[in-house]
């Protein structure tokens, strides 16, 4: 297998395993009103977790083909949900002391973060190889 044809292999693990990470957060997001929190009602805030989604979704076809863009695009998602979780998780006690349902909350935002944080990494990564064979190929 080539490194090119690994490199979007790591990226679409990465995202999937964000993928997994995400969805079980925003369940726990839900079940603890954050959407309200936020001024959204629920109905928007399913709105938006569907626009999430479908925007990943199209992020991981892309990478899976080996597309520049996807590799970018999944860069800035990673750093987009590092920041925003951080952000709004902070204040509400993730780092320390009780927070939402325990251990396996805590897991969950944890989990996203750092599985957001690799996907970062692993997109700049393949971005940067493919855009090297591009250099070296004349393209």
């Amino acid at each position: 297998m080539d490194e090119e044809r690994r490199s979007s292999d790591r990226v679409v693990a990465a995202a999937i395993l964000l993928t997994g990470f995400g969805a079980a957060h925003l369940i726990d997001d839900f079940l603890y009103d954050i959407p309200a929190e936020l001024g959204l009602s629920n109905a928007a805030g399913q709105v938006l977790t569907v626009l999430y989604f479908v925007i990943t979704s199209i992020l991981l076809v892309l990478a899976a083909r080996g597309s520049k863009v996807g590799y970018l695009g999944n860069v800035g998602l990673g750093i987009f949900l590092i920041a925003a979780d951080i952000a709004k998780h902070a204040s509400e006690g993730l780092f320390a002391g009780a927070w939402r349902s325990g251990l396996l909350s805590r897991i969950l935002a944890w989990g996203v973060i750092l599985s957001a944080g690799g996907l970062a990494v692993v997109s700049y990564q393949a971005y940067r190889r493919q855009r090297m064979a591009d250099c070296r190929k004349g393209v």
